[in-house]
């Protein structure tokens, strides 16, 4: 197995509501299966390190090159010209704002952003290698992604969050998937699973170097902790509902 994708929409409470997506291009085909953590014996709440674990030896199990991740890798640079959030979240509107180091609006926000930047560290610990130009591709490369921003740039509206969606919603918004992508779906996915896919569309995207943009600033490390960084979104977006 070449060449796979892997979509992540991270969650910290419970590894049933963390989403994996496995992309594997055949011939002209997108084949697309979800993995369960929760199906792996691992205990609740999730850890940094166990999951990043996981994931590393899912990447080695599947041939991954390219792991695409819904959840912010740095805090805010000090200069930027923003008062609370990176370039890249004003660039595509994120819901949570990544403020100075140890700061996010809204606050309730924080446990998650610190996990998420933290699970970008465990995984370069780990030989995965963050992207640091607006076009950088490695053979073990981890980008940052934004699925409701994919979904807007599809021109449709964004996937509604998970306590108000049904499972009938998640199947609408899926069908919108196959007019854009050429995906064969092994499984039906879950709310957690499908922003996986979307996750790892957009790393499809990048991966074919074609596609997509590249929104805020190349990721520094200062003072001990990792500022701004890109957000990898499908090219043409409107941002806008619908």
């Amino acid at each position: 197995m070449n060449d796979s994708i892997l979509g992540l929409d991270l969650a910290t409470r419970r590894y049933r509501d963390i989403g994996i997506a496995i992309l594997q291009e055949e011939g002209k085909q997108i084949n697309c299966q979800f993995l369960r953590p929760s199906d792996h014996q691992l205990a609740d709440p999730p850890i940094v390190e166990a999951l990043a674990d996981y994931i590393a030896q899912i990447a080695d199990n599947y041939g991954v090159r390219l792991i695409a991740i819904d959840g912010p890798q740095a805090w805010k640079a000090p200069d930027n010209g923003l008062e609370h959030q990176r370039v890249s979240e004003k660039a595509l509107r994120t819901q949570a704002k990544t403020g100075l180091w140890g700061l996010c609006k809204p606050q309730s926000s924080l446990r998650f952003v610190r996990f998420a930047i933290d699970f970008y560290m465990a995984l370069e610990a780990r030989g995965w290698q963050r992207q640091n130009s607006a076009a950088a591709m490695y053979e073990k490369c981890v980008i940052e992604v934004f699925p409701t921003a994919a979904w807007r740039a599809l021109g449709v509206k964004a996937l509604p969050a998970k306590p108000a969606c049904s499972n009938e919603m998640v199947a609408h918004w899926l069908s919108y998937l196959p007019r854009h992508f050429p995906i064969h779906l092994e499984q039906t996915p879950t709310h957690d699973e499908l922003q996986a896919l979307m996750a790892g569309l957009v790393g499809w995207a990048f991966a074919q170097q074609r596609g997509y943009q590249s929104y805020g600033h190349a990721p520094q490390w200062v003072d001990g902790h990792w500022q701004e960084g890109f957000i990898v979104n499908l090219e043409g977006s409107r941002f806008n509902e619908v």
